[in-house]
């Protein structure tokens, strides 16, 4: 809880979640789990952005991917995160990730620029199948 190295704290998290399923563990060590993932998140979430976006902005969509859905996982509020992982998955030529990253985009933040921008992207990904 007091270290200052997010991005560590941030990786112990998800290897957690990989070796075991935490919503099967004891209340105890979920509450426990959500605590510290609530703790890091927001923090760390920033991070991610920001290096998903310098590899999206040089073009090297695969790490954009994976740092942007990093991002989004610790801040499923920030519509822009998930606007730049759909146009990393656009860019790297994974329509249907597009697509289905801009329907979450359009669902979770309705009626705002995001939501206009991934409808757009998305239906000009439709004309182009």
């Amino acid at each position: 809880m007091e270290t200052e190295n997010l991005e560590q704290t941030a990786e112990a998290l998800e290897s957690i979640e990989q070796d075991m399923n935490v919503e099967s563990a004891s209340e105890e060590f979920q509450n426990l789990y959500h605590l510290l993932r609530n703790t890091v998140g927001p923090k760390i979430a920033g991070d991610y952005r920001e290096k998903g976006y310098t590899y999206y902005r040089n073009e090297d969509f695969e790490a954009a991917i994976e740092f942007l859905k990093k991002a989004v996982y610790y801040d499923s509020s920030n519509a822009n995160s998930l606007l730049d992982l759909g146009n990393a998955y656009r860019k790297n030529g994974d329509s249907d990730e597009a697509i289905a990253t801009y329907d979450q985009v359009i669902e979770q933040f309705p009626d705002t620029e995001y939501a206009r921008r991934a409808q757009q992207f998305k239906k000009e990904l439709e004309t182009e199948e």
